[in-house]
């Protein structure tokens, strides 16, 4: 029975790798998915513009490709090999060239184009491509007439006159605010002497002093998230954060009209609605003490903050359980929890975000809590809390889904460790799924009779909301990238999917969705720049967790006596691999540069703890390297909380 669990990792990174495999494979064939990947020495070539931060209407565009080529003698014929994003023209010497039939949708199939017959000396080639909602794009090659598309290529959009070269589309381009920020390097040696401070602070006090207990540091990490709540609320400006008068505009019509809207109805009345439904209470009591036209709307961010806080307690009590006999790395796992700055920011503007991540977060605790060997009398009510966190979690935000299936995994196996009963096991799965059904599936059933589909999200084109953003189409290198967001995390997301991940899990990393220098959010930048470097250490540390986790469990699977570890690991590995999978396939699938956002996965927050944890126990026994992990991670700490503390 050990060696068949202790495989379990293995089984699971192959079926992981087959069925990535399996999934880039059906994004390459299919048209739907604006994935551009090369062909030999061709280079896909779009139109070089400034990358636009700006949410684009529907619309139609045309760019012109040109390139001239020499022939050393005359040829009766040849062949040049055509890929347009979408449709394309092709003329040579001012000559149309009739392409073979096709369409748009199947753009990705190559055209074979006869071409000739040509005389000898220099010629010249051009290609107009049209689409929709995206840049044209041009792939093409001949060896017949020494033609691959790539440097030396020249572009123009309709309604120019002038050519200018154009650009690979696997180039990375940068928005003009990210270039007029410093940079991270810059700003981690201009703060240099503060982070040495703390730094120097916080190694010397862990070698000469005795730590905190883990409970007393966790309340005063909630005294400091109300702290920040109580100095923010009202100095942080009422039109920042993702879309927060789209959020007000939903809790407003809750209030109002006291129904859910349909998807159809506005701009964000797709979400979820618990978060709303909470909200409207509180807007109504607030316009009735202070009036319509006040700081009502500022003032509902408590429940974000409430919320964000609240993941402290959620982080401490998960650590409890995964290492009880450690107080040494709960302390460390829950600093790396306490301070993710996708938390602090995210927590300080309206939306329902927050509110998803605590209720995830909670659902990842109960189903911790969830012992094998315990009688049904004790078991029971743990799995009907799981049952109720995982409805709630739900009906909060959709992306919830993607723990309902690990966790009812792990509750099946957790109630029927040490007894081997198939029924334990049944009902581990059984019914935390039929509670969080019953609490989900009404709103869910609604959307199914109304609109067709269980859930529509935000760039559904039933929404009758046609819109897209730069880039338009994504390359093998997006995805496989990373780099810039440890030098300009600042919408480092246009360059990679690993730069967008990074930067909005240890930075405001789309400055709360403002896309204008005049509108920036009130954080101290300083601070939140030089952040991205020191978060190299909790990074890591999350990184060396998971490493851990694994191949602690490949060679021993039996936790100690009273501890989740390292089960509990696998399980965290498992939850941030499968939100980062559909946040993968997502960002391939919607080229907009603002897909991929690490918040989605702030439900993980007790996750991220259990791995920062295991990742630094090494260094965790006495002597100078725990001096100089405690105090690496203050630094960062410290950087990340007084980042977004207003001043």
């Amino acid at each position: 029975m050990r060696a068949s669990r202790a495989l379990v990792p293995g089984m699971l990174a192959l079926l992981a790798a087959g069925a990535a495999s399996a999934r880039w494979a059906s994004h390459a064939r299919d048209p739907e998915v604006a994935l551009l990947i090369d062909r030999g020495d061709a280079r896909w070539i779009i139109a070089n513009e400034p990358f636009s931060l700006a949410r684009r209407p529907d619309s139609q565009i045309t760019t012109s490709f040109r390139a001239r080529f020499r022939l050393a003698r005359a040829l009766e014929g040849a062949d040049v090999v055509l890929s347009a994003f979408r449709a394309a023209r092709l003329f040579i010497d001012e000559s149309e060239v009739p392409l073979p039939g096709s369409s748009p949708g199947a753009w990705k199939e190559p055209l074979r184009v006869p071409v000739g017959p040509l005389a000898g000396g220099e010629h010249r080639i051009e290609v107009r491509v049209r689409n929709r909602n995206a840049p044209p794009a041009l792939l093409l090659d001949s060896g017949a007439l020494g033609l691959v598309t790539g440097p030396g290529w020249e572009a123009r959009r309709d309604g120019s006159t002038d050519w200018a070269p154009s650009l690979l589309a696997s180039a990375e381009r940068r928005p003009a605010l990210a270039l007029a920020l410093e940079t991270a390097p810059e700003a981690l040696w201009r703060l240099l002497p503060f982070h040495l401070l703390v730094f120097a602070l916080v190694a010397f006090a862990s070698r000469a002093t005795r730590p905190l207990d883990p409970a007393s540091l966790r309340l005063a990490f909630i005294w400091a998230w109300a702290l920040l709540g109580a100095n923010n609320v009202l100095r942080i400006p009422e039109g920042i954060g993702f879309d927060a008068a789209d959020h007000l505009d939903y809790i407003r019509w809750v209030a109002e009209r006291r129904s859910i809207p349909l998807a159809t109805d506005g701009w964000q009345m797709f979400q979820s609605p618990l978060y709303y439904i909470i909200s409207a209470p509180l807007l109504l009591a607030l316009e009735g003490l202070l009036g319509p036209i006040t700081i009502s709307g500022q003032l509902l961010r408590v429940i974000p903050l409430a919320c964000g806080a609240a993941q402290v307690e959620v982080v401490y009590r998960t650590l409890r359980i995964v290492f009880p006999l450690r107080p040494d790395l709960q302390r460390l796992g829950l600093v790396a929890g306490a301070f993710l700055p996708m938390n602090l920011y995210m927590s300080q503007y309206l939306g329902n975000e927050p509110l998803a991540g605590l209720l995830s977060a909670v659902a990842v605790l109960c189903a911790l809590r969830v012992e094998g060997g315990a009688l049904l009398r004790s078991l029971t009510p743990r799995l009907l809390a799981l049952g109720v966190a995982l409805g709630l979690a739900l009906l909060a935000k959709a992306t919830a889904a993607l723990l309902v299936v690990p966790l009812a995994a792990w509750a099946a196996l957790a109630a029927a460790r040490g007894t081997g009963s198939r029924a334990r096991a049944a009902l581990g799965a059984a019914l935390p799924l039929c509670v969080a059904g019953a609490l989900a599936a009404p709103y869910y059933a609604r959307n199914w009779i109304c609109l067709g589909k269980p859930f529509v999200g935000g760039w559904d084109a039933s929404r009758g909301i046609s819109w897209w953003q730069d880039p338009g189409y994504r390359t093998p290198e997006a995805l496989a990238s990373f780099g810039e967001a440890l030098v300009r995390p600042i919408h480092a997301a246009a360059s990679s999917f690993w730069d967008g991940v990074y930067s909005t899990l240890f930075t405001d990393g789309y400055l709360s969705s403002m896309i204008s220098a005049e509108g920036l959010p009130p954080w101290n930048f300083g601070l939140l720049l030089s952040g991205a470097l020191l978060a190299l250490v909790p990074a890591a540390a999350v990184l060396a967790g998971a490493a851990r986790s694994l191949g602690a469990f490949w060679t021993r699977p039996d936790a100690p006596a009273g501890s989740a570890w390292p089960r509990a690991g696998l399980l965290a590995t498992l939850a941030i691999g499968i939100y980062l999978a559909a946040m993968a396939d997502l960002f391939m699938a919607l080229p907009v540069y603002s897909t991929v956002k690490a918040s989605y996965m702030s439900g993980l927050t007790p996750c991220f703890a259990i791995l920062a944890a295991a990742g630094l126990e090494p260094a965790s026994r006495p002597g100078p390297a725990r001096a100089l992990v405690h105090g690496a991670l203050a630094a960062w700490a410290a950087s990340a909380y007084l980042a977004y503390f207003v001043v």
